[in-house]
């Protein structure tokens, strides 16, 4: 995706602070001026939390196999990861307490699935995506051992189960409600929610297709204290009213 309006681009690159760029859709890497800026700006040693679909970009592949120890990383996602080799780079060489932002499908390869539930602090199971939750040893893990006021930066396509859904609903303070996917917000009952009980300062977890609406990309820079951009899914903005 490339992100049409050239204002929150430069706003992106000039007013952030994103050292490990932690928790930002970098669909929007294949911007030369972000592409370039990554690989500048950052400190990432172990490309914490980056979409590798980035991989496909030349220099950046370049960067991948030059300045990571991922020999193999040359246009390939994270699917690779279920090769030994990444397998035990992920686990050995990086800091993941938490496992901040790293593509989960991992997590059905039983070495990683056992590493998350037993080397992780996931209070909060920070930028994981939950399709995990599933199964049932995580769902359990979930609703009992984590401090998830707020639900911080879960996948909720989980909301759609019942009993998610009413937890979401009566046991949470999601007064800004904190990183969750909003593909949510078109459920007429949430998108009510979402409009009017919420303080939607920063509106922390919406991705950056909303940057397409003038009217929002000038409201996030004006309204907001988006230091970092932290993991805003902005899928909303097809529904852009409710901000103004």
């Amino acid at each position: 995706m490339a992100i049409p309006t050239a204002y929150l681009l430069h706003w992106l690159t000039s007013h952030t602070s994103l050292t490990g760029l932690r928790v930002i859709h970098l669909s929007l890497a294949y911007e030369a001026s972000i592409s370039h800026w990554l690989t500048s700006h950052t400190s990432l040693p172990g490309l914490r939390g980056i979409h590798l679909a980035l991989a496909d970009e030349s220099y950046l592949s370049h960067w991948l196999t030059s300045h990571t120890s991922l020999p193999g990383l040359r246009g390939i996602h994270l699917a690779l990861a279920n090769e030994s080799y990444l397998s035990h780079w992920l686990t050995s060489h990086t800091s993941l307490t938490g496992l901040r932002v790293i593509h989960i499908s991992l997590a059905y390869e039983s070495y990683i699935y056992h590493w998350l539930t037993s080397h992780t602090y996931i209070t909060g199971l920070r930028v994981i995506p939950l399709s995990l939750a599933y199964e049932s040893y995580i769902y359990h893990w979930l609703t009992s051992h984590t401090s998830i006021t707020g639900l911080r930066v879960i996948h909720i396509s989980l909301a759609y189960e019942s009993y998610i859904y009413h937890w979401l609903t009566s046991h949470t303070y999601i007064t800004s409600l904190r990183v969750i996917h909003l593909s949510l917000a078109y459920e007429s009952y949430i998108y009510h929610w979402l409009t009017s009980h919420t303080s939607i300062t920063g509106l922390r977890v919406i991705s950056l297709l909303l940057a397409k609406k003038a009217l929002i990309s000038h409201w996030l820079t004006s309204h907001t204290s988006l230091t970092g951009l932290r993991v805003i899914p902005l899928s909303l903005a097809k529904k852009h009213n409710y901000l103004i």
